[in-house]
C-alpha cells in the first residue's frame, strides 16, 4: 500500500507538471511574439551558462543534453545561405533524437561514463544532428524523394499534429520508458526525461491550432535542464547520498537562520560498529538508510545526517518538554521496526533474519545558558553520552 501510494502521488506530480507545461510554452508564444529576436538570443545564453556549469560540475548528462539542443537549434537559427530545408524532416528528426537519446541517457548513472566514450558520444551527438540536416537538405532541395514508409502503423490510434504516425509512436515509447523509470526509481533526470518528452509532445499537439513558437520549446528544453542542474548541484552539496536527507552543511545553513525557540536532539544507532563488523559495510550502510529513512517519516521535526551514524534532529518554535515525549516516540518507532538483513545460507539459498535497530538521543534547548546554536548542539551531544551511560535505547537531557 505504501508503494502504490508513492506511484499515485508520483502520478499526480507528473500531471502538475504537465498542465504546467502546457501553460508555460502557450505563456511564452505570446511574449515571443513581441520579443522574437530576444527570446532567441536569451535561449544561447541560457545553453551557455549551463554549458559551463555543467563542465564545471562535471554534470555528463546535462553537457550531452546540452550539446544535442545545441546541434539541433544552431542550424535552424544559423542555416546555411541558400539552404532548404525539409520542415517534416526536420520535426520529426527533432522529436526521435530527442526522445531516443533522452531515453538512453536514462540508462547511465551521473559520472559512470568514462571520459573516452563521453567524448565519443559529443561526437556522436554531432553526427546524428548532422544526418537529419543533411536529409532535410536534400529532401528540400529534391535530391532525395521520399516514395514511402518502410513502415507503417496504421494500429497507432493517434498522431501529435502534423507529426507522422511512426514519430509520434517513437516518442510515446520513449515516454512511457522514461515515466515508468521516474515511477518505480525517481531520479532528477528520470524526471527532467519525462519533462522533456512532455514538451516536446504538447508542442506537436498544439502547434497549428496555437500558433506555438519553436524557440519557445528550445527556451523551455533550457528551463527544464536548467531547473536538473542546479537541482543536482544543491543534492551534491546538500543531500546525504548514502541516506538521501540533509547533510551536515545544510544543518549549519539552516541553523544560521534560526531565530526564537528551538529545541535540537541528536541521535546514535546504538553498537553500530560491532553491527558494522559482524554483518560488514554494505548491510552497516543500510542500517543507516533505515533508520534515516524512519526518523524521517516520522519526525516533527528536520533530519540531518550528522556523521558517522549520527543523526541531528532540529525542532523550532517548541520546547524541550514538548519534545521529549516524541522523541520517546520515535526511538520506540525505530525499535519496533524490524531490520531484514538478506543473507546466504550454507546451501546456496538467499535467507533472511531480522535484527532489533535501536537509537540513543540527547537532547537540548536554546535557553539564556545556550544561546548560540553551537552551544546547544554540544549540550545534546552531552545528553547523547549520558544516555549512553544509562544503557542506551533510551532519551536523555
Amino acid at each position: 500500500m505504501v508503494i502504490v501510494g508513492s506511484i499515485m502521488k508520483r502520478v499526480v506530480a507528473v500531471l502538475l507538471r504537465l498542465a504546467l507545461l502546457v501553460l508555460a510554452l502557450v505563456g511564452l508564444t505570446y511574449v515571443s511574439a513581441t520579443f522574437t529576436v530576444s527570446l532567441q538570443y536569451l535561449t544561447y545564453i541560457l545553453y551557455g551558462a549551463l554549458l559551463i556549469i555543467s563542465i564545471s560540475f562535471r554534470k555528463q548528462k546535462a553537457v550531452l543534453l546540452l550539446s544535442l539542443f545545441l546541434a539541433l537549434t544552431l542550424p535552424l537559427d544559423f542555416p546555411v545561405h541558400g539552404a532548404e530545408l525539409d520542415p517534416s524532416i526536420i520535426s520529426s528528426g527533432v522529436v526521435i533524437l530527442l526522445a531516443v537519446n533522452t531515453l538512453l541517457l536514462g540508462l547511465f548513472e551521473e559520472g559512470q561514463i568514462r571520459l573516452g566514450a563521453f567524448l565519443s558520444l559529443i561526437m556522436l551527438t554531432a553526427v546524428q544532428a548532422l544526418a537529419v540536416f543533411s536529409l532535410a537538405y536534400h529532401v528540400g532541395r529534391g535530391s532525395i524523394a521520399i516514395v514511402d514508409r518502410v513502415v507503417s502503423l496504421e494500429f497507432v490510434p493517434f498522431q501529435l499534429g502534423a507529426l507522422p504516425r511512426e514519430v509520434s509512436f517513437v516518442l510515446l515509447i520513449c515516454l512511457a520508458g522514461s515515466l515508468l523509470k521516474e515511477l518505480l526509481v525517481p531520479t532528477p533526470f528520470a524526471s527532467l526525461a519525462v519533462n522533456l518528452l512532455l514538451s516536446l509532445g504538447v508542442f506537436h499537439y498544439l502547434e497549428a491550432s496555437m500558433g506555438l513558437s519553436l524557440h519557445v520549446l528550445f527556451l523551455v528544453w533550457g528551463l527544464l535542464t536548467a531547473f536538473y542542474v542546479f537541482q543536482r548541484i544543491y543534492q551534491v552539496s546538500y543531500v546525504d547520498s548514502l541516506t538521501g536527507i540533509p547533510s551536515r552543511r545544510a544543518l549549519h545553513e539552516e541553523a544560521s537562520a534560526l531565530t526564537g525557540n528551538y529545541v535540537v536532539a541528536m541521535a546514535d544507532i546504538d553498537f553500530f560498529k560491532k553491527f558494522n563488523d559482524k554483518y560488514g559495510h554494505d548491510v552497516g550502510d543500510d542500517v543507516l538508510a533505515f533508520v534515516a529513512s524512519t526518523l524521517n517519516r516520522h519526525a516533527h521535526g528536520s533530519v540531518f545526517r550528522y556523521g558517522g551514524e549520527e543523526f541531528v534532529l532540529l525542532f523550532r518554535k517548541t520546547s524541550l518538554d514538548e519534545t521529549l515525549k516524541h522523541l520517546d516516540e520515535l526511538r520506540q518507532h525505530v525499535a519496533s521496526s524490524k531490520f531484514k538483513i538478506r543473507r546466504r545460507t550454507s546451501t546456496g539459498k538467499g535467507g533472511t533474519s531480522e535484527v532489533t535497530i535501536t537509537i540513543s538521543i540527547g537532547v537540548a534547548e536554546h535557553s539564556d545558558r545556550n544561546t548560540a546554536f553551537s552551544e546547544v548542539l554540544k549540550a545534546a551531544d552531552k545528553a547523547l553520552y549520558r544516555a549512553k551511560k544509562k544503557g542506551r535505547n533510551c532519551v536523555s537531557k
